[in-house]
This record gives structure tokens, C-alpha cells and sequence, in this order.
């Protein structure tokens, strides 16, 4: 059934996620199904796993893939095993699945936040909205208009900071602060670092991070205190 696991000699039941359900499992054994790029997501989930920050630099374009499919496999988890969660999406414009209806796995979990009313702050910059199409808009707004829980935090700067641009998920596990976050260069067009944090926030490095996050959206006028 699931070999990814068995093949890296990795058990994930440590502080990565609190333990990956068998539907977990079933999404990275699809997403990594091809045999040459299971040996890499082995070593970033053990670094992750291990030290609760994972980074790669360069233009690699299969860090791309890498990342957001691992950032996906453990949101999952998190949305059904986390409490008292908040989403922030930080990013050089609206996020993709608040633009458009989807079936995909991301268009998924997106409405399933929404259902749920999960807070889901949008911070991006205005000018942003200058790329998108009339359709974009609209279903961006009526999503807006539907669920309260959503909350679009425009900025008046042309681009966030490059070490800005991500995602960030602020829970609790066991009555503990957790922080779940991304830096993604992808939308900066490749240049950058791809890193990950997750775990407690009381770690320092993941603490440091989710103090950052923090700091720049109370700059931007957003407290999550």
C-alpha cells in the first residue's frame, strides 16, 4: 500500500506531525509515486522532522514541486488534528485557489477552511489585482461576501518583503502554540530560498520565525493577538 515510508527507513510519528494518518500517507505515496524524486522528500521530511526548519536554495525547479507538495501533505494533517487555527496567505497577490473554483486538491482544502470558518487572512499587495481577469475578481469578492471568515488585507507597497512571500498557519496541538509557515520564491520569480518551519512556537528558530510573520502584519495594520 503506502511505501514511501518503508523505502526512506523514516517513521514519521515524531514532532513533524504528531503522527501522519493513512490518508496522509495515501496523498505522498501519490504525489511521489515516481521512484527518482522519493529519495529527496525522504531527506527534507527527516531534516524537517528533526530540526523544524528545512531550506533549499537555488534554481532547482523541482523544489518547487517538492515543497508545496510537502507543505500541502502536513496542511492536511494539521487541518484535521490541529485547534484554534488561522491562516495567513502573504504573497505577491491573491492566493490561486481564492481565484478560482477548483476541484483540485488545493481548491479543496481551501473550501473546506472556508466551510469550516477557519480565519484565512489575504495580504498582498493592491497593484496586484492589475494581472488578474474580471472573472478572477469576481469570484474572489463573492467568496469575500460568502464567508466572514475571510479577511482580504490589501497593502499599499508594490511587493512584499522577499522573506515575506508564503504562507503562514498560526494552531494549537495538546494546548500548545504551534507554527506552520512557507517562504516560497517561487512567486518572486525563482530567486531566493525555499524553507519551511514547523513545530512548536516555544523552538526558537520556528518562534523567531513566527515572531517575524507576526511583526510584519502588525505592520501592515493586522494583530493576531
Amino acid at each position: 500500500m503506502f511505501k514511501f515510508l518503508i523505502i526512506c527507513g523514516l517513521v514519521l510519528s515524531g514532532t513533524v506531525c504528531g503522527g501522519l494518518s493513512e490518508k496522509v500517507k495515501d496523498d505522498v505515496d501519490y504525489y511521489y509515486r515516481l521512484s527518482d524524486s522519493r529519495a529527496r522528500v525522504c531527506e527534507l521530511v527527516e531534516e524537517l522532522d528533526q530540526n523544524g526548519i528545512v531550506e533549499r536554495s537555488g534554481r532547482d525547479s523541482s523544489f518547487q514541486a517538492i515543497f508545496l507538495n510537502v507543505f500541502s501533505v502536513i496542511k492536511r494533517d494539521l487541518l484535521e488534528h490541529s485547534d484554534n487555527i488561522t491562516a495567513v496567505i502573504h504573497r505577491n497577490g491573491p492566493a490561486w485557489a481564492l481565484c478560482h473554483e477548483s476541484n483540485g486538491v488545493q481548491g479543496r482544502m481551501m473550501q473546506q477552511m472556508l466551510n469550516r470558518g477557519i480565519k484565512i487572512y489575504s495580504v498582498y499587495p493592491n497593484d496586484s489585482w492589475k494581472g488578474k481577469s474580471p472573472e478572477e475578481r469576481e469570484y474572489y469578492q463573492t467568496l469575500l461576501e460568502k464567508h466572514a471568515s475571510l479577511r482580504d488585507i490589501g497593502l499599499e507597497a508594490r511587493t512584499l518583503p522577499s522573506d515575506m512571500v508564503g504562507m503562514s498557519y498560526f494552531f494549537e496541538r495538546n494546548g500548545e502554540k504551534w507554527f506552520f509557515g512557507l517562504q516560497a520564491p517561487v512567486m518572486l520569480k525563482g530567486l531566493g530560498s525555499w524553507k519551511m518551519w514547523y513545530g512548536p512556537e516555544e523552538s526558537s528558530e520556528i518562534g523567531e520565525r513566527s515572531q517575524r510573520v507576526k511583526k510584519f502584519l502588525h505592520s501592515s495594520g493586522l494583530s493576531l493577538n
